[in-house]
């Protein structure tokens, strides 16, 4: 799972197009875990790749929610994939710890904003006194 939780963190780019790794190199912090798959997980990354790029699961606010287990089935019988119930259990785990993640990223970015908004408002509330 430590390879889904690296991906997540510092090779998903922002909505700026920025990775977490790239903004670390740009401010002199070189030190970002690598992302490395483990031996013989390739074919399960894969998977849970495609499935990634074909089910929305990205809620109203932006937040992440888990593979509805009726996508994964539907998509895999569509796709002629099959899966044992281990390898469904092991790619369900992968999505929790990437949309928790995700989710705390887009949290801390949501609280940066709120704060940063606050601090004008109050620069501008100063400035009418």
């Amino acid at each position: 799972m430590e390879a889904v939780r690296v991906y997540a963190r510092y090779d998903l780019p922002n909505e700026k197009g920025e990775t977490r790794r790239e903004r670390n190199l740009r401010f002199g912090y070189g030190k970002s875990p690598e992302f490395e798959i483990p031996p013989g997980g390739e074919y399960l990354w894969d998977l849970f790749a495609k499935l990634s790029t074909v089910i929305h699961r990205v809620d109203f606010n932006g937040y992440y929610y888990s593979f509805p287990p009726s996508e994964i089935l539907a998509w895999c019988e569509l796709a002629n994939v099959d899966i044992t119930s281990g390898e469904y259990e092991i790619i369900s785990a992968m999505d929790n710890v990437f949309c928790k993640e995700i989710n705390e990223d887009r949290s801390a970015a949501y609280s940066r904003k709120l704060d940063e908004q606050k601090q004008e408002m109050e620069k501008k509330s100063k400035r009418r006194r």
